[in-house]
């Protein structure tokens, strides 16, 4: 039996509802996603990444959608997928275009959903910390989780998370 370990498809024009339609397609072969296939087109395999969140792969906790060209479409996609994730650990989601409004339904999601919390899940994207910000420190008071977001006032020229320690 051969098994697809690598797919190159970067400088297709894949538009959102192209590379969906294929990252659904290979989300959906287990031997593929078991496999560790490699797709170079970023769109493609932001895609797959977000198909494996709703599918609450649980070898999937680093979730790296930095830089894919992501809208509002993709972050609906992804805040529908987080919904029920329990095992979504770190979200880089910095340097997409998505809006304030894209942003707010990715945080409200999370903060919604224990499990991430309980993880002591870590943000990178401002926009959506600025949504959360209140909430999550809240839970970190009642429940000593640390989930590492940016404050959304702060100032900082390094992409990532600020760690917080956690409380005694």
């Amino acid at each position: 039996n051969t098994v697809v370990r690598e797919l190159k498809l970067e400088g297709n024009p894949f538009d959102d509802e192209g590379a969906k339609a294929l990252a659904d397609v290979i989300s959906d072969n287990n031997a593929l996603i078991e496999n560790g296939i490699d797709v170079d087109d970023k769109r493609v395999d932001a895609w797959v990444q977000i198909a494996r969140i709703a599918k609450n792969d649980a070898k999937l906790v680093v979730v790296d959608l930095a830089n894919r060209d992501l809208g509002n479409d993709a972050m609906g996609e992804l805040a529908r997928a987080l919904k029920g994730n329990p095992a979504v650990r770190e979200l880089k989601l910095e340097g997409n275009p998505f809006d304030d409004d894209a942003a707010k339904a990715v945080a409200e999601v999370i903060c919604s959903n224990d499990a991430l919390i309980e993880n002591g899940i870590d943000v990178d994207d401002k926009r959506i910390a600025a949504g959360s910000y209140t909430q999550l420190r809240a839970h970190e008071t009642k429940t000593n989780v640390v989930c590492r977001f940016p404050h959304p006032n702060q100032h900082n020229d390094t992409k990532g998370a600020i760690a917080r320690p956690a409380r005694a």
